[in-house]
């Protein structure tokens, strides 16, 4: 039934449109003109009414398809802006904590780049880290490498353009020329297996006390003065030896890092 109206309706605006075209001949009297219309009149305004319905159908679909697209731009912009807010907040932070290390004296007089630390082994002879800094960032062997707090991490031994390894004071590799500041006692800090340090060619006849702090002496030309290394946890002094054995206890937490600051000479 409703495909039959639907035919219907079709044939009789086709007529009435051929009608109307038929109408325009000259021949056509102003009485059949004036019957077609009042006649087909009825049936235009339905037409007429079905044909702006049909127009404001669409103009209404069009315009949701504008608001979603609208909706989805706007989304797409408020995720921009988020990202970029969430990228300034960290900035910000980093700009902190870059600040805190320009006012220390040790460091004063060299450039420092930060960077984050995207590696770790702690299980073999040799501890060590990977930091997101190389070559392209101006990174170069042997440059020192701190952390919050002016304290000794390790020192750059292999690098890439996009990275580098960082020997961690802590490793049996490591060998550091350090001084107990409270003395200015000099000796060699070198790391053992157990995540531990001793300063070593400190004379027995040396007064050496546990909490003292050792530092970096700078003597080797890699490490500014300076840097924190450790507190002195024990002292053992024997007649047979000539030099103490002394332990110490570091006061960085490589499982704890995130961020490092590594130590550029200016040019």
């Amino acid at each position: 039934m409703n495909g039959m109206s639907k035919t219907r309706s079709f044939l009789i605006a086709l007529l009435i449109i051929i009608g109307l075209i038929f109408l325009n001949f000259p021949s056509v009297s102003k009485e059949v003109k004036n019957f077609f219309y009042s006649i087909s009149t009825p049936v235009q305004k339905t037409f007429n009414k079905a044909i702006r319905q049909t127009k404001a159908s669409w103009e209404f679909l069009n315009s949701l398809q504008e608001v979603s697209e609208k909706n989805v731009r706007l989304e797409e912009k408020i995720q921009e802006l988020m990202a970029q807010n969430t990228k300034l907040r960290e900035l910000e932070k980093e700009n902190d904590f870059l600040r805190s290390y320009l006012k220390l004296p040790a460091v004063s007089a060299y450039l420092i780049d930060l960077a984050n630390v995207i590696g770790r082994d702690f299980q073999g002879i040799e501890k060590y880290i990977l930091i997101d800094k190389g070559r392209l960032a101006g990174i170069e062997k042997d440059m020192p490498v701190i952390a919050f707090g002016n304290i000794l991490v390790g020192k750059i031994v292999e690098v890439f353009d996009n990275f580098s390894k960082v020997l961690l004071v802590t490793s049996t590799n490591s060998k550091t020329p350090a001084l107990i500041q409270e003395s200015r006692t000099e000796g060699l800090i070198e790391g053992k297996q157990e995540n531990t340090l001793s300063l070593d060619l400190i004379p027995k006849d040396t007064k050496v006390e546990k909490d003292q702090t050792v530092i970096t002496s700078g003597a080797e030309g890699i490490f500014p003065k300076g840097l924190l290394i450790g507190k002195i946890s024990s002292v053992e002094s024997s007649e047979k030896e000539i030099f103490q054995k002394i332990t110490v206890e570091p006061v960085i937490k490589i499982g704890d890092l995130e961020r490092v600051f590594v130590i550029k000479k200016p040019k």
